[in-house]
């Protein structure tokens, strides 16, 4: 018996020492890529400001083996995200996430322009036109908005069913939208583009995207769910698309959602801020799931790179402030201590999955 236990004892020991020894350059593959995204400038979705001298006529997309043209769209040729290889709980399979559909169309606009390949026009064509023809209409009383919906269910702490909205989905897909009229002249794209804006300006209890704040500012939602959820990189993110779309069409709807906007951030921000560390959302099922609503390293450092921008567009100096604060855990032992805890956590809950 007692040869058996030290067996096993020995077994457990080398399991563990080969774990810590995979563990440790992952770490550091992990920091060095917080460090890039640090440095490197955030991803700008909209296009030039600029307006494109030669208008491109978007092709037909009748009898178009997809599958041939990308390994990343599905048979009718719409990007697709496969969960099960980016191990994201709650979803399961290759789903159609009108973000990142969106996100493809862009990119592929852009590597039109650079190699004038047909394929990437019409792979972006394909993107765009799906974004348009699964615009949901919303009838608000007093006007008509959009919004691009997940058509999947979303489990984990969401507990979503399909068709669920997002503020998230609806600033790239507005995006995507902007690029569709710079490249082609139609309007059809800025009419989308504006009732979207109608929706992102209006609150959930109105049927919209967005939460109102006590002080009258607006949170955007990246999942609108009922408690809400409160996604703080969501939030951010759709705030600087929707002021880069205001910069590149003039729209003073998007300049005055965007001043809601950013007076809602100043009105939630303290409730992110937990001893000098930022937290990923204010979930009300807070739990060791979702390591308590504490950011994962890297959205710690987004949160960050985010706020940075923000005060450099609205000139609000509060936001720089919490920046400076939470960036002082973004080095150091804290941080790595914390990349290996995430690491090794990550490491558990798939192993607990498979199980």
């Amino acid at each position: 018996m007692q040869i058996i236990l030290l067996w096993v004892v020995l077994i457990l020991f080398v399991t563990l020492g080969i774990w810590v020894i995979t563990v440790v350059p992952r770490v550091k593959k992990r920091k060095a890529s917080y460090v890039k995204f640090m440095t490197d400038p955030l991803p700008v979705w909209t296009p030039p400001n600029q307006p494109s001298e030669k208008k491109v006529v978007f092709p037909a997309l009748d009898d178009v083996d997809w599958e041939t043209l990308s390994t990343e769209v599905d048979r009718e040729g719409i990007f697709v995200v496969d969960y099960d290889a980016l191990g994201r709980r709650g979803v399961a399979g290759k789903k159609r996430n009108p973000a990142d559909i969106a996100a493809f169309g862009i990119k592929r606009a852009k590597k039109y322009l650079e190699t004038s390949d047909p394929h990437d026009l019409l792979l972006a064509t394909r993107q765009f036109r799906y974004l348009e023809d699964n615009a949901r209409v919303v009838e608000y009383g007093d006007a008509t908005g959009v919004a691009w919906c997940a058509d999947f269910d979303m489990g984990y702490q969401y507990q979503l069913k399909a068709p669920w909205k997002s503020a998230y989905f609806q600033t790239y897909a507005m995006c995507a939208l902007l690029w569709a009229h710079w490249l082609s002249g139609d309007e059809r794209y800025i009419g989308l583009f504006r009732r979207g804006l109608v929706s992102l300006g209006r609150t959930i209890d109105e049927g919209g995207l967005a939460y109102k704040t006590s002080e009258g500012g607006l949170f955007f939602e990246e999942v609108v769910a009922d408690p809400p959820h409160h996604i703080l990189n969501g939030h951010l993110y759709s705030l600087l698309n929707l002021f880069r779309s205001h910069e590149l069409t003039g729209s003073e709807e998007a300049k005055r959602i965007f001043e809601l906007g950013v007076q809602g951030t100043v009105d939630m921000l303290p409730k992110f801020d937990k001893y000098g560390y930022s937290l990923y959302s204010l979930s009300p099922r807070a739990g060791l799931r979702n390591h308590f609503n504490i950011a994962n390293p890297f959205y710690h450092h987004s949160h960050v790179v985010l706020l940075r921008t923000l005060h450099e567009l609205s000139g609000r100096r509060v936001f720089r402030q919490y920046a400076e604060k939470w960036e002082k855990r973004c080095d150091g032992f804290f941080d790595t201590a914390w990349t290996t805890i995430f690491v090794m956590f990550k490491d558990v809950m798939k192993f607990v999955k498979r199980v």
